[in-house]
């Protein structure tokens, strides 16, 4: 299986909402297959940009499915959500 590669990134509103400082999508693909990993950074959040958004995409890029979401807490820790985003 080839890996994921990161093709673009950009900011977006959190779509999660208030808790977060700010959110980014990384687009990736792999072969003929894209897929977009949200990264939302809680807030406050001090390390919040497009760059360390892929920086922490990165890591996930060599599974099957990268991840929908990732949380990036005011500490630096990254989690992977699974729960559904709220859309307001």
């Amino acid at each position: 299986m080839s890996a994921w590669q990161i093709v673009k990134s950009g900011a977006i509103s959190p779509p999660s909402g208030g808790a977060f400082d700010a959110a980014y999508f990384v687009r990736v693909v792999c072969g003929l297959a894209t897929r977009e990993v949200v990264v939302e950074f809680a807030a406050p959040s001090a390390v919040a940009s497009f760059a360390y958004a892929e920086e922490v995409t990165r890591p996930f890029l060599q599974q099957e499915h990268p991840p929908d979401r990732l949380v990036v807490e005011p500490g630096g820790a990254v989690s992977v959500q699974t729960e559904q985003r709220r859309t307001s």
